[in-house]
């Protein structure tokens, strides 16, 4: 308890001296997503330089002035615009997220301002995964590379049975090696002529029938690696 006593008296010398900010930080979360509203799984999941994002925050004084800064660090946050607070002390702002980054990056997304009637200042932050642009769409299902579970094959659906990030049109592993062999062989046979979903290799998924044509798909893959996926680039389950 002396030691307590003891490390608060010098906290308030220091303060008294101007060696400690009069204003103390607290600091939370700043809600970001694309400008335009899209709800596909590049919104908060990836981002890209230039892209307008809307970003949301609480907590600030009333009619406050707050910074918006961006950085590829912590130790780079530079000022890109300022907003101010409404009446509940709450942001709404659209801002570019900057170009000429050392993609793929996890840059800093940061808003500052005062609040508690400037007894405080309030830093809300959020770390963002930049890419350099959504890039292409190599099989033209309309679902980008870097979103698509299975870019080498068509499959506007996305299915995933075993939810390893690696659709079903591209994923004849299922016992997780890393490689479709002959223990997935064993399971797509047992497999043959029901309706075991993650054996199932054309679309439509749902209520499909394990057949030739999906034997034929196994057959094509063996040996081989699941993928390429934009989803678990990477892994061992799929490879990119």
């Amino acid at each position: 308890m002396r030691r307590t006593w003891v490390f608060l008296a010098v906290l308030s010398m220091l303060a008294m001296s101007g060696e400690v900010p009069a204003q103390t930080p607290t600091s939370g979360s700043l809600a970001v997503r694309d400008a335009t509203g899209s709800s596909s799984c590049l919104d908060g999941t990836v981002f890209f330089e230039g892209q307008s994002v809307r970003l949301g925050g609480s907590g600030f004084d009333s009619g406050a002035t707050v910074t918006i800064s961006f950085g590829e660090d912590f130790d780079t946050l530079t000022a890109l615009s300022t907003t101010s607070a409404d009446s509940s002390g709450a942001i709404d702002h659209v801002v570019a997220i900057p170009t000429g980054l050392a993609t793929p990056v996890l840059g800093v997304m940061e808003a500052v301002g005062p609040t508690v009637a400037g007894a405080k200042t309030l830093y809300l932050t959020q770390l963002l995964p930049i890419a350099d642009g959504p890039g292409s769409d190599t099989d033209l299902d309309g679902i980008p590379d870097i979103c698509d579970n299975c870019s080498a094959a068509i499959n506007p659906g996305q299915d995933d049975t075993d939810l390893d990030g690696c659709g079903n049109l591209c994923d004849s592993d299922y016992d997780q090696d890393g490689i479709s062999g002959f223990t997935d062989f064993g399971q797509f046979g047992t497999a043959y002529g029901t309706d075991d979903e993650e054996k199932c290799h054309v679309e439509p998924i749902p209520d499909c029938v394990v057949g030739i044509e999906d034997y034929g798909f196994f057959s094509a893959n063996f040996g081989k690696v699941p993928g390429p996926s934009g989803i678990t680039a990477g892994t061992t389950a799929c490879s990119r």
